[in-house]
């Protein structure tokens, strides 16, 4: 069993039960062992759009990280995704995102999420966003997906819930700590803790 960090965000419609949603179908596709707190957290990128909504996931699981994707992206679309235009380039997570196709049985996969903010990538809003943020200590640079997530250490709407969980996390590439990464980080989007609404039944 592989320990496991998602990241997940949502800037339209009932964000909180979004995440809600979202963070139950995870929980069928593996162990969810650890859900941080809620922020509310402003957008990178293109900032002329509703503010998101994001939180980190620990799930273990025995599936592979392309097994993975391809289930996240299946749960992005059960909850409505849509994506506009495809992206010239790799990088979106929860506030501002990175983009990976992969391809499984023959069928196109983008792994989309909030978290890189080039000036030349074209953001929409979106109802769900699930990213790999890291697949235990793995690097994985293959054109279909790269993990840890390129942006994530850049991104405080990122780094902040999983500090939460997974402070003493050490990111394969840096080799240091989640903590670590935040103490350094020089992003100044807000990301400010909320309430997180109890819900019964988020299906």
């Amino acid at each position: 069993m592989t320990r496991v960090y998602v990241g997940v965000g949502s800037n339209l419609g009932d964000r909180a039960f979004n995440c809600e949603r979202a963070i139950h179908e995870i929980s069928v596709l593996a162990d969810v062992t650890a859900v941080s707190s809620f922020y509310e957290t402003e957008p990178v990128g293109n900032e002329e759009q509703p503010l998101f909504i994001n939180c980190a996931v620990e799930i273990m699981t025995d599936i592979s990280p392309h097994e993975l994707l391809a289930g996240l992206l299946d749960i992005e679309n059960k909850l409505g995704r849509v994506r506009g235009q495809r992206r010239a380039s790799h990088g979106d997570a929860g506030g501002g995102g990175r983009e990976c196709e992969a391809r499984s049985g023959g069928i196109k996969l983008e792994q989309a999420s909030h978290s890189d903010a080039g000036a030349d990538k074209i953001r929409e809003p979106r109802v769900i966003d699930l990213d790999i943020i890291y697949y235990g200590d793995e690097i994985i640079e293959d054109p279909d997906l790269k993990v840890p997530h390129p942006e994530a250490h850049k991104r405080r709407f990122v780094l902040v819930p999983l500090a939460e969980i997974a402070p003493e996390h050490i990111d394969p590439v840096s080799k240091v700590t989640v903590t670590e990464l935040l103490d350094e980080i020089k992003d100044t989007h807000g990301v400010n803790k909320i309430e997180r609404p109890s819900t019964s039944d988020p299906q």
